[in-house]
C-alpha cells in the first residue's frame, strides 16, 4: 500500500513577488490595474530568470508544465523576494520607468543575496619545498 504525503507549500506565493515587482514600476497593486497578459508575461519572464546563471543557484520552484499559475508557492527564501522582485522590475518594459534609486537598491539587494549563494570556494594547495617556483623566484635552488 502507498502513502502519499503531502509537501509542504515553501516560501511566499509567486504573486507576492510579482506584486513588489509591479509595484516598482508605478502600477498598482489592485486587479483591475493591470491585466492578464501582463501577469502572464511577467510570470513567464520570472520563470526563465530563474533559470538563467546566476539566479539559477537561488532554490525556486519552476513548474513542471508552462508557466505555472502566480499562486504557486515559490519556493525563495524571504530574503531572496525582495532582491529577485526588484531585478524582475528591471526587465519588465510596463509602467514607469525605474528610477536611479530604485536601480540602486535593486543592485545592492542582488548583491546582497549573491554574496551569500555565489560565495567562491577556491581550495588552498601547498606547493611542494622542491618545486621551483618561477623565474622570479631565484632562490628556489636552495630550499
Amino acid at each position: 500500500m502507498t502513502t502519499l504525503l503531502p509537501l509542504p507549500d515553501t516560501g511566499q506565493p509567486k504573486r507576492v513577488i510579482l506584486d513588489i515587482a509591479f509595484e516598482e514600476r508605478g502600477l498598482a497593486g489592485y486587479e483591475f490595474d493591470r491585466d492578464a497578459e501582463e501577469v502572464t508575461m511577467a510570470l513567464r519572464r520570472l520563470n526563465v530568470m530563474m533559470g538563467q546563471w546566476p539566479w539559477s543557484l537561488v532554490p525556486f520552484d519552476r513548474p513542471t508544465r508552462g508557466q505555472g499559475r502566480p499562486e504557486d508557492p515559490s519556493g525563495l527564501p524571504d530574503n531572496a523576494i525582495q532582491a529577485v522582485a526588484m531585478h524582475l522590475a528591471s526587465l519588465l518594459r510596463i509602467g514607469e520607468p525605474l528610477t536611479a534609486e530604485q536601480k540602486a537598491n535593486a543592485v545592492t539587494a542582488r548583491k546582497t543575496l549573491f554574496s551569500e549563494y555565489v560565495t567562491p570556494t577556491v581550495p588552498r594547495v601547498e606547493i611542494p619545498a622542491h618545486e621551483p617556483r618561477g623565474v622570479s623566484d631565484r632562490r628556489w635552488w636552495w630550499r
